[in-house]
């Protein structure tokens, strides 16, 4: 057999001289020597044509391929059927072959992902959040997560997750799946995790990561409770160590709103009183404009009590705070008053307390008595002595 070698197809599917057919000889390769690709090949005949040996040709036979490109091919039997002809144009027996193709399932391949939430709030998962492809055609089944993030947990129906837990489609469409930042922490990246997206038989090859950030936002300052003491008849004038503040955000004190006023005593701004509601700035507090004047000669411990919020630039506290004034007493100067006695010639007048006016506003009784000057005219006496100016009775 010297030439004419046809292959003739009985069925294929969108073969070509290089696909699915592929002749090594006409692609770059070589065919035996004598041997050429006829012009009048198509796409369902191919005709070797030329003067060579059996041998030269059963090599170039051996060079014929069957190739699938197709992810989801027709897995029907494919069918080569085979001719020679020798010079004298006769044709042989024809030879037949069969080509089957079987589909295997190929892996799905993910992608990174970032996803963002706000500080202390957390995240909800959805399929979209997992990318998915898969040359089969097949669905996201599954999620497998692969390793943990430093920083937050994931949680499936408020449970955290393990290393290497499986998630089926059907709990990330509940919205069970979600991802909870540590409580005040923020940051962008906030951290990351991985995972494999999967189908019914396979998961991903490679890992995808994802990526979570956090979004800041102004937490709450909180306050405290605090506890001042003032002489009595003595302004106490606040600092702002008087107001406890804490804020997680690291801010400082701004700003004190007075929310009730004390029921004894004012609360004074620059010499004015504050009104209930009224906000003081740090900047006033820390200038000693800030002041407390219990009223006049009233004292207690405690002598009153007020409510303030403290804040800082952009929000107050949640809950008031109570700031008790205590006020220490002092001893007030009693008063006196003038007073006439009536004696007769020659007769000793003897005096009694009663003699003397005394008020205090302290409720102390008279103790003592004190002569300032003496008479121009007459004696006192202490017994039977003449007292002296200046002198204590």
């Amino acid at each position: 057999m010297t030439n004419g070698l046809h292959v003739s197809p009985s069925f294929l599917e969108g073969w070509t001289i290089s696909s699915p057919f592929r002749v090594r000889g006409a692609s770059g390769g070589a065919l035996p020597a004598g041997i050429s690709l006829d012009p009048s090949s198509t796409s369902t005949l191919i005709v070797l044509t030329g003067s060579s040996s059996l041998a030269n040709y059963e090599t170039a036979i051996e060079q014929i391929r069957f190739s699938n490109s197709s992810q989801t091919p027709n897995t029907t039997a494919r069918t080569i059927t085979v001719n020679v002809r020798d010079t004298s144009n006769a044709t042989s027996n024809t030879a037949t072959a069969t080509i089957s193709v079987v589909s295997v399932n190929d892996a799905p391949t993910g992608g990174n992902r970032t996803v963002t939430t706000t500080e202390d709030t957390d995240f909800t998962f959805t399929t979209s959040d997992f990318p998915f492809s898969d040359a089969d055609g097949d669905s996201l089944t599954r999620v497998r997560i692969d390793t943990l993030p430093a920083d937050g947990t994931v949680l499936l129906s408020g449970v955290a997750v393990t290393a290497g837990q499986v998630i089926t489609v059907t709990n990330i469409t509940a919205g069970n799946l979600k991802f909870r930042p540590d409580t005040n922490e923020n940051g962008s990246p906030y951290t990351t995790f991985t995972f494999s997206v999967g189908e019914a038989s396979a998961f991903a090859a490679s890992p995808s990561t994802m990526t979570v950030n956090v979004t800041a936002v102004n937490d709450v300052p909180t306050g405290g409770n605090h506890t001042v003491t003032t002489a009595e008849d003595t302004d106490f004038t606040f600092t702002t160590s008087d107001f406890p503040f804490s804020d997680v955000d690291g801010t400082t004190l701004a700003r004190v709103r007075i929310n009730t006023l004390p029921t004894d005593g004012t609360v004074l701004l620059s010499g004015v009183a504050v009104t209930a509601g009224q906000i003081i700035t740090a900047a006033n507090i820390t200038a000693g404009n800030l002041k407390f004047r219990p009223d006049a000669n009233e004292n207690g411990s405690p002598y009153t009590t007020f409510s303030f919020s403290v804040g800082d630039a952009t929000t107050f506290a949640a809950s008031p705070s109570t700031m008790t004034v205590n006020v220490t007493p002092v001893n007030d100067v009693p008063t006196g008053g003038n007073r006439t006695v009536t004696t007769a010639e020659d007769i000793d007048f003897t005096f009694t307390t009663a003699d003397f006016p005394f008020s205090d506003i302290d409720a102390d009784p008279l103790a003592r008595v004190r002569i300032d000057t003496l008479p121009t005219n007459g004696t006192v006496l202490l017994i039977v002595v003449a007292v002296t100016e200046g002198q204590i009775i």
